[in-house]
């Protein structure tokens, strides 16, 4: 089963910017697990969280969503992107994600995700980062094993300051935030 956890809004708008800026795409491929419970233990497990995932600044937000024990980054991979273009990246569990910067406006990034097994469409789903928002999936393989997926993005046309509050009498798109559910493989 595969739950999208979203640290951003989702939606989409047209390619009016395609183009005209390259996009930095983060992708984070962990493997987390829960201790062994047959222990007698009544302390809580302590957390093993490999190393690298604080040096690429997931291990904070993976402690916050999570109470898995063990974390171990299985690949780091970055790409960059043009805004209309797609990147795409190998996933486990034989996945691979297209991501397409599509739009920036103020601060706030536009992309679209498209996720395959094979050759089969599984997923697609828009999604807005704002600053360093960040999207995690979780794909639960075998009992007692499940991916995570970051995503995150970065581009010099962000704007970084604070969000202005913006009242519109209609969203750009009718999308409500919700979870990606796929059956296990």
């Amino acid at each position: 089963m595969l739950l999208a956890v979203c640290l951003a809004s989702a939606g989409t708008r047209g390619l009016a910017q395609a183009g005209t800026s390259s996009v930095k795409i983060r992708v984070n491929s962990i493997l987390a697990t829960y201790a062994d419970s047959s222990a007698n233990s009544r302390r809580a497990p302590a957390i093993k969280m490999d190393a690298r995932l604080n040096s690429y600044g997931v291990a904070e937000r993976l402690r916050m969503m999570f109470n898995y024990t063990n974390y171990r980054l299985m690949r780091h991979q970055e790409d960059k992107a043009a805004l209309g273009d797609a990147v795409a990246f190998n996933l486990p569990g034989g996945h691979i994600l297209h991501v397409s910067p599509l739009e920036v406006r103020g601060n706030l990034l536009m992309l679209d995700l498209v996720m395959f097994e094979g050759a089969r469409l599984i997923m697609r789903m828009p999604m807005r980062i704002m600053g360093d928002g960040m999207l995690m999936l979780v794909d639960e393989h075998n009992p007692n094993q499940y991916y995570i997926t970051t995503i995150s993005a970065t581009c010099p046309q962000l704007q970084h300051e604070p969000p202005s509050i913006n009242v519109e009498a209609e969203p750009d798109v009718p999308i409500q935030a919700f979870p990606a559910l796929l059956p296990a493989q």
